[in-house]
């Protein structure tokens, strides 16, 4: 008999431990599925999901009905299409003529450069969002100026 008082102490601690997991796959499985209701609505955001009028099937013969739906269908197909060769082709191509490279040097001169632009971009980042915190002229320090608070750095 305490055996099995044991064993379900067990179960329930493992389904405890599996209850994450199962709120995490309906949050972001199970949830964004409400949206597809807006499909079928006449949706206006101030009357909200459930307020929103339905129309069934109106929304879909409009898209339909535009006279250029299959090129841009066939467009939007062919453009993923080779962002995903070229997303998996290239690098993979660079990567081996890369490992070719007999002299270190030359190659890690041009992973750098490869590698470079990725850098620059946060230098660039970090130099807009000092503009937008600077205390004299940024944005944010303008903004906390006008509600009467300090600036801050």
């Amino acid at each position: 008999m305490v055996h099995r008082v044991i064993g379900r102490d067990r179960r329930l601690a493992l389904h405890a431990m599996l209850l994450p997991a199962v709120l995490i796959v309906f949050v972001y499985s199970y949830l964004p599925m409400l949206g597809f209701y807006i499909a079928f609505q006449d949706f206006r955001p101030a009357a909200g999901l459930f307020g929103s009028p339905w129309i069934g099937l109106d929304n879909f013969r409009f898209v339909f009905g535009i006279p250029n739906f299959f090129r841009v269908i066939r467009n939007t197909v062919v453009i993923s299409f080779l962002k995903m060769v070229g997303l998996v082709i290239v690098p993979v191509s660079v990567s081996l003529l890369l490992n070719e490279l007999a002299r270190q040097g030359i190659k890690r001169l041009i992973q750098t450069l490869i590698y470079l632009p990725h850098f620059l971009s946060w230098v660039v980042l970090s130099g807009v969002l000092i503009d937008i915190l600077s205390p004299s002229s940024g944005l944010v320090n303008t903004a906390l100026r006008g509600l009467g608070i300090a600036p801050v750095f």
